[in-house]
């Protein structure tokens, strides 16, 4: 059988001559002081003592707002803008990558496409 707690097992599937997959349920929880998926090779006589694995990326939905946001516009034209806009970072910055400006209304609901620099 599978070595290690009962817990730490995924799933086990028989091999196929070809590619094998496994699915894994959204809000599966990740058991503490797990950082990998391992795969070992295994017969009817045990599993082989190494294996191969990869480290696990947990993408996270940030939960820190950014600090601040200013801008004021420079453009003296009706129905256009021109400036820059400051972003005052996140207090925790630990899971975000990076932060999109957009257009939006006063339900801060979204209008059209990230504002590029």
């Amino acid at each position: 059988g599978a070595s290690g707690p009962i817990d730490s097992l995924v799933g086990v599937a028989p091999s196929t001559g070809s590619d094998v997959t496994f699915i894994v349920a959204a809000d599966t929880p990740i058991p503490f002081g797990v950082t990998h998926l391992l795969v070992r090779s295994q017969s009817v006589d045990g599993d082989m003592a190494s294996g191969i694995s990869v480290l696990l990326d947990d993408r996270v939905i940030p939960v820190s707002p950014p600090g601040a946001l200013q801008f004021d516009d420079l453009d003296i034209d009706r129905d256009e803008l021109g400036g820059t806009i400051t972003v005052t970072g996140a207090s925790d910055e630990s899971d975000i990558t990076y932060y999109a400006v957009f257009f939006g209304n006063a339900y801060y609901v979204k209008i059209g496409s990230a504002i590029t620099s």
